[in-house]
């Protein structure tokens, strides 16, 4: 990982307000490194499932530019 887990809580938190409960994912999928030309397009859905707790899932929507990594968004 890029962050460690107190440095990926407070980076999380620039954009949003976090409440117990929430997860922050930071698995990615097999075959991630392996330089593939496979990336997530606006209208994919990403589906996070543990078994005996839920399901999540979320549409991919086009990035307008606006947020700038440690910036106001």
């Amino acid at each position: 990982m890029l962050l460690n887990i107190p440095e990926l809580i407070a980076e999380a938190s620039l954009g949003t307000t976090l409440h117990p409960g929430d997860v922050i994912a930071t698995g990615t999928p097999g075959g991630v490194c392996l330089g593939g030309d496979e990336f997530l397009t606006a209208g994919d859905e990403v589906v996070c499932e543990i078994s005996s707790i839920g399901r999540i899932s979320q549409r991919v929507v086009a990035d307008d530019g606006a947020y700038v990594r440690g910036g106001t968004p």
